[in-house]
């Protein structure tokens, strides 16, 4: 009180603002002295926030002794709003706003969120200033002294007490809004680059290497990853400026002084329930070639890195990863659809449901039981699909991340899903989201160039980090490095991919080779002497995987036919013909079940009996009568054409290299003649699916 006494009697009844905040600030009340500077500022609101966030509003004497100082300071006048004067009165304001600030950030945490507040709408404080002094508290914030933590947190120093991690980077929130309000991201990003480098990048300080170096605050990777997600989320631009600050020490751009650890951890940083630096273009650049290193086997990876970057590619297209559970009711109602008589349509509303996205993905169709386990296929693999199709997102799936990133999941058995949230709840798997991932990519729509955040500025109405053409080359590239051949096979699509899927069937059930499984499939010739040499054990018909992924084959290419167009496939892309899709796959099934053809015939015959609901599944059909065309017909013209009307070079070649000239295939696989009838006459009228000679007989019979 004695100084401010002779304050009064130097200066008389009224003393400037600078001597009574310093003489505040001196004796540690710096509550005090920015309630003052606020007041004269006339920023009421600001001031408020002040006193009611340190709960102070009640205070009658903290109230009286503002009144009290402000009696005794000389006013000053504001600049108003279009007051162009160049005078004296704008050097005061910019100073008590600059002392505002000063007082603000001597209060430590306890004021930080009414600083953020005062920078963000005043417009007086000299930013450069206000950026130098908020590095300096950043810097002893850091620190390892722990007087200078305390300084900065406005509290005593407490060895034993653990700072809250937040509370203690509030320096770098008023930094970044200083950059944001006042135009000056750049040059905050550029002191923090300077102020605490090792920080920024995981890097020990010199000090810290020493064997009785204290132990740091936080651990070094903790602090790195709270640093950049403030610095990434708090402007659109700020992850292109941290990208380009440069290392002092290795004199390399921000990305490249990291080491690699730290590079996988900082890469898949959330922030809003997005992941924005895997959208960067140097850091997705990055990303791809760190895939195809661990590809090549030129690197490693870790799975739990690789399950992250899976669902971030996911989260940031805005796909619904909850709709990739496998809930137990489904499965319950699709193992005890025979047994219980549960229909088709009840069956197919459990995508409809669980899903809400058949109506603008793919539809789907289920038969009325499951007892061979195909609906529950059809259900996963058109809802796998259906969730990679995202509706609100601004950003497309990112497929040339997603794809290499399950490729390697699956080489290694692993779940896309994280080991330690899977136990609750189970999800589709690795190869299932694969298959779908590769086949929605294989029809990716061109889209337009890409356009990084440096073209922000200049194009403000377009969406930052867009991603180039997908490169279907590269990814088919890691299909065969990976040996997928499911996901080349969904990628490729169209007849290609459809002679890639059955000819993964072969190579896996009975060894044929690539080139052996493709030239069965494609000759005119039916050569079974790959089949009788391989070493494969055929006795007698059980139903496998790899029957059921026959069947799913044959029901997506050849029983799904609706219209006439769809056997035309010369101007389609992505379409396969029914006739030789329904061709290959019988053939895959002989080869198969070759030890047992009658009774794999059997089973096949009633089960496409049930499908395309003729013979005993249907009433009989009479051509000339004026019922409505069965919806099946153009599917059953497929198989007509397929299983009895071989072409005129089609011979069956034997073990022995004996030739036993022109046969059907319906004759090879030894069909039931009267199932062969029930096809033929669910065609309604088509004869020229009928050879001439085959319908003459059916109609003797």
């Amino acid at each position: 009180m004695l100084t401010l006494r002779q304050l009064v009697v130097k200066n008389g009844p009224a003393s400037p603002f600078q001597q009574v905040l310093a003489w505040l600030a001196k004796q540690g009340d710096y509550f005090t002295a920015a309630s003052v500077a606020l007041d004269l500022l006339q920023d009421g609101e600001t001031l408020y926030h002040l006193w009611k966030h340190l709960e102070m509003i009640d205070e009658q004497e903290e109230e009286s002794k503002l009144d009290g100082l402000l009696d005794g300071i000389i006013p000053i006048r504001l600049v108003e709003h279009g007051d162009n004067m160049k005078n004296s009165t704008n050097v005061y304001v910019v100073h008590l706003a600059d002392m505002t600030v000063g007082c603000l950030i001597k209060g430590g945490a306890r004021m930080a969120k009414t600083l953020r507040k005062f920078l963000r709408k005043n417009e007086f404080y000299d930013p450069a200033r206000a950026c130098l002094m908020l590095a300096a508290a950043t810097a002893s914030a850091v620190s390892d002294d722990q007087e200078a933590v305390a300084s900065v947190m406005g509290t005593r120093p407490n060895y034993n007490e653990k700072v809250d991690a937040d509370a203690l980077l509030w320096p770098v929130k008023c930094l970044l809004q200083i950059g944001i309000a006042r135009n000056y991201l750049e040059t905050a990003l550029l002191l923090l680059n300077v102020t605490v480098p090792d920080e920024l990048r995981h890097r020990r300080r010199a000090h810290q290497m020493q064997e009785e170096a204290p132990t740091p605050l936080i651990p070094g990777l903790e602090m790195t990853k709270r640093l950049v997600t403030m610095i990434v989320a708090s402007d659109i631009m700020a992850l292109d400026m941290l990208l380009d600050c440069v290392d002092s020490q290795s004199q390399l751009r921000y990305w490249q002084s990291l080491d690699h650890e730290t590079q996988l951890s900082l890469s898949l940083i959330e922030i809003k329930s997005s992941f924005p630096i895997i959208r960067s273009p140097e850091i997705r650049a990055w990303v791809r070639e760190e895939l195809n290193m661990c590809l090549k086997k030129e690197a490693d990876l870790p799975t739990s890195w690789l399950q992250e970057l899976c669902i971030a590619c996911m989260t940031n297209a805005g796909c619904d990863i909850n709709d990739l559970e496998i809930d137990e009711h489904d499965e319950e109602v699709l193992q005890t659809s025979t047994l219980s008589g549960t229909s088709g349509s009840e069956i197919e509303s459990l995508s409809a449901t669980r899903m809400g996205r058949v109506g603008r993905g793919e539809s789907i169709s289920f038969d009325g039981s499951d007892e061979d386990g195909l609906n529950k296929v059809k259900l996963e693999m058109v809802e796998t699909r259906n969730v990679l199709m995202p509706s609100t997102s601004d950003y497309s799936l990112d497929y040339d991340l997603l794809i290499p990133c399950l490729l390697l999941l699956e080489c290694r058995r692993s779940p896309w899903f994280p080991n330690q949230q899977r136990q609750l709840k189970r999800h589709a798997s690795t190869q299932s989201l694969l298959d779908a991932a590769c086949y929605l990519a294989g029809r990716q729509p061109k889209k337009a160039p890409v356009l990084t955040t440096a073209k922000k500025e200049d194009t403000a109405d377009e969406k930052p980090y867009l991603f180039a053409d997908f490169d279907s080359t590269t990814a088919m590239r890691q299909c065969f490095l990976a040996q997928n051949v499911s996901a080349g096979a969904n990628l490729i699509g169209g007849k290609n991919g459809f002679v890639l899927h059955i000819c993964q069937v072969l190579m896996e059930e009975i060894g044929l080779s690539m080139a052996d499984a493709e030239s069965f499939l494609m000759s005119d010739e039916l050569d079974l002497r790959p089949v009788e040499e391989s070493k494969v054990e055929m006795t007698s018909f059980d139903l496998t995987n790899a029957h059921r992924k026959l069947l799913w084959l044959l029901d997506e290419h050849v029983l799904s036919v609706k219209t006439f167009g769809e056997f035309e496939t010369i101007h389609i892309r992505g379409r396969v013909d029914p006739v030789f899709a329904s061709r290959s796959i019988f053939r895959a099934w002989l080869s198969l079940s070759y030890g047992d053809k009658k009774a794999a015939s059997n089973w096949l015959s009633q089960w496409l009996a049930r499908r395309l609901e003729i013979g005993a599944f249907s009433c009989s059909i009479n051509i000339n009568s004026s019922e409505p065309t069965p919806s099946h017909r153009l599917a059953c013209a497929a198989l007509a054409r397929s299983l009895i009307w071989p072409s005129t070079s089609t011979t069956l070649v034997g073990p022995e290299e004996d030739s036993y000239g022109v046969v059907s295939l319906a004759s090879v696989m030894e069909f039931e003649t009267k199932f062969l009838i029930e096809v033929c006459e669910s065609c309604v009228g088509l004869v020229e699916s009928v050879p001439s000679g085959e319908l003459e007989e059916t109609s003797m019979m």
